[in-house]
């Protein structure tokens, strides 16, 4: 081997013990745990789960193959958040698992309803993202006169159209939607006034918390005709030719019916026009048709009269039987006269002593 051959193989060798040495120090000095704790679902999380409780999670220790660096490992890298998958218990998962919520943030419990408004009932604008409301809502009676209610007090805005907060650059904002977080039973009040009336909303003070105690009007059902009824018509259902309004009770008309029996069956004999309250005056008893007369039509007789010599004998022959009986003698005697024609009178005999007829002409032409 040439001295110059051998120098470069000493050389190379010494680099690469130094290069050996120098790695696994590195190594040794940052060697990561072989145990580490992260955050694991206690059971399944549905996907769409806003992670707010961390009683829903639990630490667990995982060693180095369990775990990425996105590992979930502080409750406060998820709280808040929306599960975009669901999470199987006793799992790791990842911060890129849950996603920031969008919509408005409604706590445990609360529902959103939305209401459709204009410039008037948002109040010019104000109603914004964060504020309270009362809501109000306007009916009309059957006398068209307006019937104000308060529906629902210090009601949280979470949204005025798709905007959860509240511009910046904007004192108001004049949507076409409102959204509120109301509990279910609310939900519920709200929906059906929004389906019988016009809703107002009246903003109120951030720090004003008291509600107004609202006096509950007690209301009537009173019932109205759909369409206008002409004299003459029979109410014979009632539910279809009317319909039902809930009228304040101090405001009712005394002599409107209430009572739906009251109504059927009965007949109008004036014209009642659309909307208009009948009254006790208003209905009469229907004409009662008196049931035709059946009128029984007699049956036909024939009688059959044999007379040999002196024996007479009848059979009567009603409609629709296929015998007939025999006639008693006393039947016979009364119905003779009427269906047996009398029997024709024999001839009478000529004298003894004078020849028969034939005879004597014959006498006489000689």
């Amino acid at each position: 081997m040439k001295p110059k051959t051998a120098v470069l193989m000493i050389v190379a060798i010494s680099f690469g013990g130094i290069a050996a040495y120098m790695v696994s120090q590195s190594m040794g000095g940052n060697q990561l745990p072989e145990k580490v704790t992260v955050l694991v679902p206690k059971k399944d999380i549905p996907m769409g789960t806003i992670i707010s409780d961390p009683a829903l999670l639990k630490p667990k220790e995982v060693g180095p193959l369990e775990r990425t660096p996105l590992t979930v490992t502080d409750f406060e890298q998820v709280r808040g958040k929306l599960t975009s998958r669901k999470l199987s218990e006793d799992h790791p998962f990842q911060t890129t698992d849950v996603v920031e919520p969008k919509g408005p943030q409604l706590e445990r419990g609360q529902r959103a309803v939305t209401i459709r408004v204009d410039v008037e009932k948002q109040v010019a604008g104000f109603v914004q993202p964060g504020r309270r409301v009362d809501i109000v809502q306007t009916t009309r009676d059957a006398n068209n006169n307006p019937v104000v209610r308060p529906v629902l007090q210090n009601v949280l805005v979470v949204a005025a159209d798709l905007l959860t907060k509240q511009p910046d650059d904007k004192e108001g904002f004049v949507g076409q939607s409102v959204t509120f977080a109301v509990t279910p039973e609310e939900g519920l009040e709200l929906t059906r006034a929004k389906g019988h009336g016009e809703i107002t909303l009246m903003l109120r003070p951030s720090d004003d918390p008291e509600t107004i105690p609202v006096k509950e009007e007690q209301n009537v059902t009173i019932w109205v005709a759909r369409s206008d009824l002409e004299p003459g018509t029979v109410l014979t259902e009632p539910e279809q030719q009317l319909k039902a309004i809930d009228f304040p009770k101090d405001k009712a008309p005394d002599n409107a019916i209430t009572n739906l029996d009251l109504l059927r069956g009965k007949r109008i004999h004036r014209h009642v026009t659309r909307n208009q309250f009948l009254t006790v005056a208003d209905l009469v008893e229907p004409v009662q048709k008196k049931p035709p007369v059946e009128t029984v039509k007699p049956k036909t007789q024939h009688v059959l009269t044999i007379i040999n010599g002196p024996e007479v004998k009848s059979w009567v022959y009603e409609e629709g039987k296929k015998f007939g009986r025999p006639v008693a003698e006393t039947e016979t005697e009364e119905a003779a006269p009427a269906s047996t024609p009398p029997a024709p009178a024999s001839p009478p005999k000529p004298p003894a002593d004078k020849p028969p007829a034939d005879l004597v002409g014959a006498a006489d032409g000689k």
